[in-house]
C-alpha cells in the first residue's frame, strides 16, 4: 500500500501536466523526455494513488483525484477499539496527541467512516471504564499467545472448555472468538457476558481480590513505566490511576514504598490500610535512626 503511494517528481509533474487540460500524448512525451513505455508505467502508478485519468484520442487529462481509505465496518471498529486502548494506557497529553494524528490520516478516511469511527469510540470507551472488561481482555489476550485451553463461566452459569483465538468488532460490544474443542467449532462469547476465566492446568484465575489499585503523582507520573501486570485506568494533571492485577503483594508494596509520598493505594481498602500503615511503620524506624544519631553526635 506504502510503495504504491510513492511517485516520482516526473510523474507529479505529469500529473500537474494533466489538470486542467487535454494534452496530447506526444507533447506529454516531449515535455518530460521520456518514451511511451515509461509514460505507461506513469499512468498505472497515478491512477493507483487515485488519479482518475481520461482519454481522448491521443490526449490525456485528470477527470478527478480520489485519494480516499474505505474502511470496511470491521475495520471501523477495529480502529476504534486500538484509539479507546490507548486512552487508557497513554497519558492524557500523549493521547491527544495520537488523536490529532488520527484526526490528520482521516482526511484520507471517507467522511462515513470517521464518523463511525468516533461513534464507536464513544461506546468502547464506556466499556473501557469498567476495569473487569479491560483485564478480561488483558487475560484472554495472554491465553490467545499461550494457545492456553479454559474453563468458561457465562453469566447465566454456563460452563465450557474452550480456546481462545481472536476477537472480533461489532457496532456495540466486543466477542472473544473460542474454538469449542470438543464440538470443533468456532463460537462467539460477548465479553460482557464472561463471568469467570480459568485456565485448566493452571491457578491463575481472574478475580477482583487479586488487584490493587494505586495512584502516581508528581514527576514520577510522567516517566512511570506500566509493569506487564499493570494497566492505565485514568489520567489527570497531577496523578495517574494504575490497576496492578496478580503480581505478590508483598513485592508491590515494597515497590511503591521506594516512591515515597508519590504513590498512595486506593482499592481495595484492606490493601490501602496495610501499605498505610508500612509508610507509618518506615517513617518510625527513620525517626529511631534520626533520634540514635543525634544521641552518638551529643
Amino acid at each position: 500500500m506504502i510503495k504504491n503511494l510513492l511517485i516520482t517528481k516526473k510523474q507529479i509533474k505529469l500529473a500537474e501536466l494533466l489538470m486542467n487540460n487535454f494534452v496530447h500524448k506526444d507533447v506529454i512525451l516531449a515535455t518530460l523526455d521520456i518514451k511511451e513505455a515509461v509514460f505507461s508505467k506513469y499512468l498505472t502508478q497515478l491512477k493507483k494513488v487515485g488519479f482518475n485519468i481520461i482519454k481522448k484520442d491521443r490526449k490525456y487529462r485528470i477527470k478527478s483525484y480520489s485519494n480516499q481509505i474505505n474502511l470496511s465496518h470491521f475495520e471501523n471498529c477495529f480502529l476504534a477499539y486500538v484509539l479507546g486502548l490507548s486512552k487508557t494506557m497513554l497519558s492524557k497529553e500523549k493521547f491527544q496527541a495520537l488523536f490529532k494524528i488520527y484526526g490528520k490520516l482521516s482526511e484520507l478516511n471517507s467522511k462515513e467512516n470517521f464518523q463511525e469511527t468516533l461513534k464507536y469510540l464513544k461506546k468502547y470507551l464506556k466499556k473501557q471504564l469498567n476495569n473487569k472488561f479491560q483485564k478480561k481482555i488483558k487475560i484472554l489476550e495472554k491465553y490467545i499467545e499461550e494457545e492456553r485451553i479454559l474453563e468458561i463461566t457465562t453469566l447465566n452459569k454456563k460452563i465450557l472448555e474452550l480456546t481462545p483465538k481472536s476477537f472480533e468488532f461489532e457496532k456495540d460490544k466486543i466477542n472473544a472468538i473460542f474454538l469449542d474443542n470438543m464440538n470443533k467449532k468456532f463460537i462467539s462469547i460477548p465479553i460482557d457476558n464472561i463471568a469467570r476465566i480459568f485456565p485448566l492446568n493452571d491457578f491463575h484465575l481472574f478475580d477482583s481480590t487479586q488487584e490493587t489499585i494505586f495512584e502516581i503523582y508528581g514527576r514520577l507520573k510522567d516517566t512511570y513505566l506500566l509493569k506487564n501486570d499493570e494497566i492505565l485506568i485514568d489520567s489527570f494533571k497531577d496523578k495517574i490511576v494504575v490497576s496492578n492485577y496478580g503480581q505478590d503483594k508483598n513485592l508491590l508494596f515494597k515497590r511503591l514504598l521506594k516512591y515515597d509520598t508519590l504513590a498512595k493505594i486506593i482499592f481495595p481498602k484492606s490493601d490501602a490500610e496495610k501499605f498505610s500503615n508500612l509508610i507509618k511503620k518506615s517513617l518510625d524506624n527513620l525517626d529511631k535512626f534520626d533520634n540514635n544519631i543525634i544521641k552518638e553526635e551529643k
